[in-house]
Formats: C-alpha cells, structure tokens, sequence
C-alpha cells in the first residue's frame, strides 16, 4: 500500500492513511529539476514544473497556483510548506519535529496537522502565523479542509477517547457526530457540506446536523475525500472484488471511475468544473496521477515515471508530486497549455 509522506505523522489519529489505498514504491526515477518535460494528453497538454531540491509533497493547490504539502528539512525533520512564485517556504511547527499542510483556500489560509510539545494538533496558518485548533476533549487532532470562506474540518480525539469528525468555524468545533464507530472528515464547501468517512468505513456527506451514508461500489468500504460547490464528491470505494476505484458521487448515484489500467484508483479532488484528479495504477502496479473529465480519464504521465495528483484549481492547474530517484520525490505542477 502507498503510504503517502506525512504518514511520517504517525499518531493514533492518523493510522489509517491519508487516501487510502496507496503505494509508493521507488521506482522509474524522475529526472525533473529541468522544467521542461511535457506530456500530452487527448484533451491537450500540460507544462510540468518541480519544485527540486530536497522532498517535498504537494497535496492542495489553490486559484493562485500557490501549493501546499510538506517538505523535508536540511536538518532531517518534515515540515509543512507553501510554494509561492517559485519559492519554498517552511510554514514550521507547533513546538515538535513534523508538521504537514493538508489544504490551502484563495485567501492562502492553510490548514494541517504539527506535532507540538505532547500532541499531534489540528493548525490554521495564516498571515506567518501558526494557530492550534484545540480538540473535542481529546488529545490530538487534525485538519484535512478548509472552505473558502474559513471553515475547518478534520479529526480529533473526544474526552472519552473516541474519534470523531469535526467542523471548526469562529474559534469554535463542533463534533459532527459518527455513523457508528470513528468519523473522519476530510473536506467542506462554502454551503457547509462536510464529506469524510465513519463507521465501518463509508463515506458520509454530513449537511445540516444530518450525516448520510454515500454507500460503495459494491463492497463494504468507501472513503469520501472531496467535494466541490456543486456538491458533488469524490473519493474511492472497494468494488464487489474488493479492489478499491475512484468514484464520482451526484443526486445519490455513486459512479466508478475505473483504472489507467491497473487494479486500483484513487480520486483525491474535484474542483467546480468538474474535473477530478487523483492516482491510478497502470497495468505494470506503477502509479500515475490522472485527469478525468466528461468521462474521458487522461493519463499524467510522463510516460515511465511515477507520479501522484492531489489537488486540482479551477484554472486546471494540477499539484500533485513525482518520483525523483532514490528516496527522493519532488511537489509538481501541471499547468494547461491549452
């Protein structure tokens, strides 16, 4: 299974990862500090710029194209980073070793999750500064969301020692309650429709007080990761064989997305127009990152090397990360030409 880089954030409430069924397998080495590759796709091409140096991951890109991730330290610790225009920047902790940024909105708030002095703590950062979201009686907590106008969602640990979705707005969290089980929410939109997953596993949309299961491909679990202001969502979901496919979910219909040919996929984003990004196996079990739209699922590539979309902007800009030999993996960009 790939384990995405902040599972480094190995706390209790990230023992699951953060996409589910994953590997990350060194293999096919990328050669991208020159930013010149390009791949072509059936609906136009890509320019693919890397962010080099040492690792780095990006997980959520924003409409002014500034990603956010994590990023390994030249002093061997993992902290959460913005790449801005060119440049990277170290968002730092919150008293620990590790941080890592999970989301970032159009007014470049940035939400995640940073080891501080005895706990892993939910974090909103802002205008240079870290903030600590609290818990819900717990412990620890995380942020995996944030809407464009400043709402949180996550995970964090109860005072009975339960962990629970939550939603964090004006200082405040609320405990978004489970559908048996832990809940986990991953993303909100600006109507406040929360999706994520609890109980055995289903991915849930929570709107309003009520928390619904979305239900699965045939199998027994599903996991919700996205949703857009159309109140479509995303995710994966085990099929009847038990491997797990992205989905689309819209008005109740989930609908598998399929494969670059291999056994499992994953969809991580979905922005307004549509357009989901996520990763794939392709019929060799490498992974590469993919764009489906209208129906039609376009490969990332570059052809033989490994590669991961996370987020996706309305523009179409595309943040994600790629392979780069050794122990290396390097925040990537793939901006539209066309």
């Amino acid at each position: 299974m790939r384990k995405l880089a902040f599972l480094s954030v190995a706390f209790a409430l990230a023992a699951v990862s953060f996409y589910g069924c994953d590997d990350k397998s060194p293999q096919n080495p990328l050669g991208i500090d020159d930013p010149t590759l390009n791949v072509t796709g059936p609906k136009g091409g890509y320019d693919i710029v890397s962010a080099g140096g040492l690792s780095t991951w990006g997980y959520a890109i924003n409409q002014s194209g500034q990603v956010v991730g994590e990023m390994d330290t030249s002093s061997g610790d993992r902290h959460a980073f913005i790449w801005d225009g060119g440049e990277v920047i170290d968002l730092g902790t919150l008293g620990g070793f590790t941080s890592v940024a999970a989301d970032i909105n159009n007014r470049g708030q940035v939400v995640g999750v940073s080891e501080a002095i005895s706990a892993w703590r939910a974090f909103l950062w802002e205008d240079g500064a870290m903030t600590d979201l609290g818990t819900l009686g717990g412990n620890s907590s995380s942020a995996w969301g944030i809407s464009e106008n400043g709402v949180i969602v996550g995970t964090s640990g109860t005072a009975t020692g339960a962990i629970h979705a939550y939603l964090w707005k004006n200082g405040e969290m609320t405990d978004l309650g489970t559908l048996g089980g832990r809940g986990e929410a991953r993303m909100v939109n600006d109507r406040g429709q929360v999706v994520g997953r609890s109980g055995d596993w289903r991915a849930f949309l929570w709107e309003n007080g009520d928390m619904i299961n979305l239900g699965t491909l045939g199998g027994t679990q599903s996991k919700g990761n996205h949703i857009n202001a159309k109140g479509q969502v995303v995710g994966e979901s085990q099929t009847s064989t038990g491997a797990w496919h992205a989905f689309l979910w819209e008005n109740g219909d989930m609908i598998d997305l399929g494969t670059l040919g291999g056994v499992k996929s994953v969809a991580v984003t979905i922005n307004d127009r549509g357009q989901v990004v996520g990763y794939s196996q392709i019929s060799t079990g490498s992974w590469h990152g993919f764009l489906w739209q209208n129906g039609d699922v376009i490969d990332l590539g570059p052809v033989g090397h490994q590669c991961w979309a996370h987020g996706i902007n309305n523009r179409g800009q595309i943040a994600g990360d790629c392979y780069a030999g050794g122990s290396t993996y390097h925040a990537t960009v793939w901006t539209p030409t066309s």
